[in-house]
């Protein structure tokens, strides 16, 4: 399959990732199964859909688009299950991205998350990443982080 209109900088981060992270909750920090799924969109951006799940009962998922714009950088708009939709600006490299909110808006009742920020990066063949953020007045503190493997043939590299 043709994925040309892909840039290049987004093109490893492409196919399907899964493997074991932590998430903070209310209760205490929870060790998830997290799947996270970027497959080629309209326009040569990348389509994403994330889940985790504790014990097998789905606890978060969310759904975005990811794309490089004309001066190389990135804007990412993500959707989530918590009642939050949110914009992202930032840096993508070979292997890294570092993206900011820019925006964040809620439903009625939706999460109270005011900020966030995010990395990715590939090492040892693994997506590593982190999201931070910021829920009401309180400071940016960690709510995801994961260590992932690329599902052997679906890549886009």
């Amino acid at each position: 399959m043709d994925h040309s209109d892909i840039p290049d900088a987004l093109r490893w981060l492409g196919g399907l990732w899964r493997g074991t992270g932590v998430m903070a909750a209310p209760d205490g920090d929870r060790e998830v199964e997290i799947e996270l799924d970027y497959v080629p969109g309209p326009g040569g951006s990348l389509e994403y859909h994330g889940s985790a799940t504790a014990a097998g009962v789905p606890v978060s998922a969310e759904n975005g688009w990811w794309r490089v714009t004309d001066d190389g950088s990135l804007e990412v708009l993500l959707t989530s299950s918590a009642g939050v939709c949110a914009i992202y600006l930032g840096a993508v490299t070979a292997g890294r991205v570092d993206i900011g909110t820019d925006v964040v808006v809620r439903t009625e009742t939706g999460e109270p998350v005011s900020a966030g920020q995010r990395i990715y990066g590939v090492v040892d063949a693994q997506l590593l990443f982190a999201v931070d953020e910021a829920v009401g007045d309180a400071p940016l503190r960690s709510r995801l982080s994961g260590q992932l493997e690329r599902v052997p043939g679906t890549g886009l590299v």
